[in-house]
């Protein structure tokens, strides 16, 4: 190994037999530092010369080589509000950082009308501590120089310790919540829209994020929203109350709306509407709606546990900031799901969030529901024993894994299962 010492303003070049082989630039009468390369491909050390030269533009150096040239001793530090927070190796990397900020809130395909950071952000060239200044100088730190995504990450999660939970099939953000130690209103907190949608697979933070920098971007965006069809029912004595029957499917038309919105920190704050064009009208269903009273079988009153097998994944009680009205009882998919006591089926159909719904009446007030369920086996109207089978369990609807939605009602009232079980 040979070393140079840099000089400022020349380079040192090492010349075979007149021809320049390997050269480095540095600081003039200093030494600040060295560079290090190999003899390996010179050959004979005794015809080395070392020279100065002043135009080393034409030099055709490549690889490590290169990296000669390059001045290690200062680097880009990204401010914040005066105070330097982290190092890129190039201006042109400092650059990227703040603009990639930028992209990390706008909504894709927008146009940016106008941002602002809350914190004066701006970057600037600044001495740095090398790996050959810091093993010199036991008393100093190597200036870590961070590579472009990962310092915007930094700055946009802040100070705490970024830590992930890939949701599994089953979960319920009361597991997630209960299994970290934090309330679902903790949880929520940190995952806008998650009581909303919860996928497997899907990707929960589990800290509060606090970032360094507060961005309020206004842009202008265009996009496709549905628009919803309208129901026209027809009563009939033919079908029983809360028995439908679709004679005409309904289509949802389109519209392309272009709002400017205004978000911070990728939350909206503010939406208005520019201008609306609708691109399909949407096509009213025509259903037939039942008029019929379904005369109820009446149970014994003592409710039997509609699975075999019993493991609550989410209780009855307050959730999240909200209030869950049943009790989860997680279980296999195809899981045999049985009525609670005897009655008569007033609904088995979709159900919206509730997904394919069976719904029980067992006379004297008392109702008994069974949400999510991967099929069903009964039909409204029928009547049902205590232990029959009636569906099977299921992950339709707003659920993120197999479990059974069981609720009670008692007087048009939610009930805690497990008081009647």
């Amino acid at each position: 190994m040979i070393k140079l010492m840099k000089t400022c303003c020349i380079v040192l070049a090492v010349l075979l037999a007149g021809v320049t082989v390997y050269a480095t630039a540095g600081e003039s009468g200093g030494s600040n530092g060295f560079v290090t390369m190999t003899a390996e491909a010179i050959g004979d050390l005794r015809n080395i010369d070392f020279t100065a030269i002043e135009d080393f533009e034409g030099l055709e150096l490549k690889g490590e080589e290169r990296k000669a040239f390059i001045d290690d001793s200062t680097g880009y530090a990204i401010m914040i509000n005066g105070d330097d927070l982290v190092y890129l190796a190039t201006e042109e990397e400092a650059q990227a950082v703040i603009d990639g900020i930028i992209s990390h809130y706008q909504t894709p395909g927008s146009e940016i009308i106008e941002y602002a950071f809350d914190e004066e952000v701006t970057y600037e060239e600044l001495d740095i501590i090398t790996a050959e200044e810091a093993e010199e100088d036991k008393t100093v730190t190597e200036t870590y120089l961070c590579k472009v995504d990962e310092a915007i990450n930094y700055i946009i999660n802040g100070t705490a310790v970024p830590l992930t939970y890939t949701v599994q099939g089953g979960d319920t953000l009361w597991d997630i919540a209960i299994a970290h130690d934090m309330s679902v209103y903790e949880l929520e907190e940190m995952n806008p829209g998650a009581s909303k949608f919860l996928a497997v697979g899907q990707q929960i933070n589990l800290y509060q994020t606090n970032p360094f920098v507060h961005l309020t971007i206004k842009e202008k965006v265009t996009d496709i929203k549905s628009i919803p069809y309208d129901i026209a029912y027809t009563y009939t004595e033919d079908l029983y109350k809360g028995q439908v029957q679709v004679q005409s499917v309904g289509q949802t038309g389109s519209k392309e709306v272009t709002a400017e919105i205004t978000k911070k920190n990728g939350v909206e704050i503010a939406n208005n509407v520019l201008s609306e064009t609708v691109l399909s009208e949407p096509v009213t269903q025509i259903a037939l709606a039942g008029t019929s009273t379904i005369a109820v079988q009446t149970g014994s009153g003592q409710l039997q546990f509609p699975l075999a097998y019993i493991e609550i994944s989410s209780p009855y009680g307050s959730r999240g900031g909200g209030f869950h009205r049943a009790v989860d009882l997680r279980a296999p998919r195809g899981t045999d799901i049985m009525a609670a006591d005897d009655g008569t089926v007033i609904k088995a159909g979709w159900e919206g969030t509730y997904g394919l719904l069976i719904v029980v009446d067992h006379g004297n007030g008392m109702v008994t529901k069974y949400a999510h369920c991967e099929s069903i086996g009964v039909t409204i109207g029928q009547d049902v024993q205590k232990g029959e089978v009636i569906g099977a369990v299921g992950i339709t609807g707003n659920a993120t894994g197999y479990h059974l939605h069981f609720e009670v009602i008692e007087n048009g009232v939610a009930k805690n299962p497990m008081n009647y079980l």
